[in-house]
């Protein structure tokens, strides 16, 4: 009983490992001195919402891409009522486990890296 018990325990821990390890993940950075009031980042048909991001924070989400490609749609506004409206990076379908870096600069523009 314990040799099923540690082999299903094995089998389940491989595969969350398998899982986790082959998602994208991306991470916003705020850099703009200012609070991101909210923020929404679409890719790939899917939308991840934030609120209230603090200067000098950040935030984070795994994504999967369907389909061949796709770029972060980042919309957003800052805490003056600065408007943040961009698109920035690309990601192909064979991208598995990549980790991806928006930063939000203090004009609203960003910048992406992959990693």
């Amino acid at each position: 009983m314990k040799r099923i018990l540690f082999t299903l325990l094995a089998v389940v821990t491989m595969a969350v490992f398998i899982e986790r390890s082959t998602r994208n993940q991306f991470v916003v950075v705020n850099k703009s001195g200012k609070v991101l009031r909210t923020l929404t980042i679409e890719i790939s048909g899917q939308s991840y919402n934030f609120e209230n991001i603090k200067p000098g924070g950040e935030t984070r989400a795994f994504f999967r891409i369907s389909g061949n490609e796709g770029s972060f749609l980042v919309r957003g506004e800052l805490d003056d009522g600065s408007p943040i409206d961009d698109a920035c990076g690309y990601v192909v379908w064979e991208e598995i486990g990549k980790m991806f870096t928006i930063t939000i600069a203090a004009d609203g523009s960003t910048d992406c890296k992959s990693n």
